[in-house]
């Protein structure tokens, strides 16, 4: 375990060639800013809970040795404490009660502790939903085989799952695990992070993305926990990629679509043309989603027009998908280049 001893609370950084890294952890987050930080391109996020000390449920942010820079942590220890290295990963328990949750207890042969659970329920607008994630451990890599294998697992329930645990070596069955992803196991999805110095796990995995074929507009229910395992010191932890749980959406006007609806990019301004042969009556909203799948602009739209002229001017030159939802469904999507 690392012993470096720097004297920084929420924030630890080093300076190299006159330029400071940082890792930022933010935690006591509310459900509302959760949902905002896991929803990207083509999914609605809804019905947020957790099951854990707030403290241990956090927004990460910054570079570090982390594959990712911005996302969400949840920990089985204080969430803080993963950017501070003068801290004892070891040092805080939440309760010296098994943690009584079966899921987390499936996944291991030991009692489980220290659980940190999050639920909510996730509407894929297309038939693929993507997320990003990365395992990290301060149990690496002295306890790899040695029975403290703390329990993480993401179980997807809905059509076609009743709660899988779809957190999976790529290419495999085999769940994500300390024993499962180490120095000598599956290596290529392995980060030793014993000489780390800005992030205090002592390993983690690589970004690992979950690729799962869905019903689109169907409601998925996702948990996502970790538990200590076997006794409650040495936490582990599970970083979700921010905006990275999207789905996939069609490119372009969607012929099936009744409203005939088209969307011209005027190249004299910074405006864009939406046109409605059949416009609808009901609730019409206008999104713009980056190529992260964050959602970067919106608005609503005027009922029972034929064509409607919506600026676009406070987004920076790139690549963008729009798309128009009537009552909340997805009517149509197209991609945009936006220049200035």
């Amino acid at each position: 375990m690392k012993k470096l001893l720097l004297p920084l609370a929420l924030v630890c950084g080093i300076f190299t060639d006159s330029l400071k890294a940082q890792l930022t952890i933010t935690d006591s987050l509310d459900f509302a800013q959760i949902s905002t930080l896991l929803q990207g391109f083509g999914t609605n996020i809804s019905n947020t809970v957790y099951n854990c000390n707030t403290r241990a449920v956090a927004q990460f942010s910054g570079t570090s040795e982390l594959p990712n820079t911005n996302g969400l942590l949840l920990s089985t220890g204080l969430a803080d404490s993963v950017a501070n290295l003068s801290t004892n990963l070891a040092s805080w328990v939440y309760n010296t009660a098994p943690f009584p949750d079966p899921d987390m207890q499936s996944l291991s042969a030991y009692s489980t502790y220290d659980g940190c659970i999050l639920e909510f329920d996730c509407i894929p607008l297309g038939d693929t939903l993507l997320f990003n994630y990365t395992f990290g451990s301060e149990e690496y890599p002295e306890y790899v085989n040695n029975g403290y294998n703390d329990a993480f697992g993401i179980f997807l329930t809905g059509p076609g799952y009743a709660n899988v645990n779809i957190a999976t070596i790529p290419g495999t069955s085999l769940p994500v695990t300390i024993n499962n992803v180490n120095a000598s196991t599956n290596s290529s999805f392995y980060h030793d992070n014993s000489a780390g110095q800005l992030c205090a796990f002592d390993g983690f995995s690589l970004s690992l993305t979950s690729t799962t074929a869905v019903t689109p507009n169907q409601t998925y229910h996702f948990k996502i926990g970790v538990a200590d395992a076997s006794d409650m010191i040495y936490d582990t932890g599970v970083f979700l990629e921010a905006f990275s749980f999207r789905s996939n959406m069609s490119i372009g006007i969607n012929t099936a679509n009744e409203n005939s609806i088209s969307l011209i990019k005027d190249p004299q301004s910074s405006n864009v043309i939406l046109r409605f042969r059949n416009p609808a009556s009901e609730k019409q909203n206008f999104e713009v989603y980056d190529l992260n799948g964050k959602k970067v602009f919106s608005t609503n739209l005027n009922s029972g027009s034929l064509s409607q002229t919506i600026n676009i001017g406070e987004l920076q030159s790139g690549i963008y998908f729009a798309r128009v939802l009537t009552n909340g469904q997805q009517v149509f999507s197209k991609k945009i280049v936006v220049t200035e």
